[in-house]
């Protein structure tokens, strides 16, 4: 064997080599984003595309072994305005839920119970069954970025085994420093696909975005899929039917207790 084609071997021998050792990452795009702001930018540039949304949201609840399937009607105005209409299998409403964002109403049809409160997460929880606040939820519907109200300065990198860029988001609150955000964003679109909310080093919330519908900056993930480890759930979401930039007066999101039935407080 010459000595040019020995050299040859081992060239592609050294060249497979390291392209098994670096597990076939994704290589960065040249033409991406520099820094964390030129991405959020890119991503941000949609938030305006979409005014509202409504829909049909189809459910699978799984706590741990357990699954429960639900139907909601969703009707949902940027920023935060949102109302939710759980349905029974014959379609009819169990449940309302309204929020303006600061304040939340639920009234409980088949118990004939209604209830008032803030608009926090917990609360929200009692209907959508993830503990996620509305604004956060809207931007999620609408695939945009949840960014913490407290968001500190995100940094940029690049993941080669998902081919996703990847932000992560400190806070700025000094009362609640642990808590701090992981997004993951497809290049070639610069559609959100993951989002990942810590406090510490445990998971709070885990949230995947998929199988987007439409072109352009209105384009909506129909598929979303929630994960809370700490209470064994998981929640898998078929958006149905939906239509974006739809009229939603605010009469949509106001809610009364009716006659006879006492409000009760969160």
């Amino acid at each position: 064997m010459s000595q040019g084609l020995r050299m040859a071997r081992w060239a592609l021998v050294a060249l497979l080599v390291g392209l098994s050792a670096c597990g076939g990452a994704v290589p960065r795009p040249m033409n991406g984003p520099t820094d964390a702001a030129a991405l959020v930018a890119a991503v941000g540039a949609r938030a305006g595309a979409v005014r509202s949304l409504s829909g049909m949201l189809a459910l699978e609840v799984w706590r741990g072994d357990e699954r429960v399937r639900l139907r909601q009607l969703i009707a949902q105005r940027r920023p935060s305005h949102l109302r939710v209409d759980t349905l029974t299998p014959f379609e009819q409403p169990v449940s309302t839920l309204v929020s303006d964002g600061v304040t939340l109403s639920i009234y409980a049809l088949d118990e004939r119970r209604f209830y008032e409160g803030q608009a926090t997460a917990e609360n929200l929880a009692r209907v959508l069954q993830v503990p996620i606040d509305a604004e956060a939820l809207g931007a999620l519907l609408r695939g945009e970025l949840p960014l913490m109200a407290d968001a500190g300065e995100p940094t940029l990198s690049w993941d080669g085994e998902r081919g996703q860029w990847r932000l992560d988001v400190p806070t700025r609150a000094p009362t609640d420093p642990a808590r701090r955000q992981t997004l993951f964003v497809e290049p070639a679109a610069n559609r959100l696909a993951e989002v990942v909310f810590y406090t510490g080093d445990t998971t709070t919330l885990h949230a995947w975005l998929g199988d987007y519908d439409g072109t352009g900056a209105t384009a909506v993930p129909r598929r979303l899929r929630f994960e809370v480890p700490a209470r064994a759930l998981r929640v898998d979401a078929r958006l149905q039917d939906h239509r974006v930039n739809v009229d939603l007066p605010d009469e949509a999101f106001m809610l009364e207790a009716p006659r006879g039935v006492t409000i009760e407080r969160l």
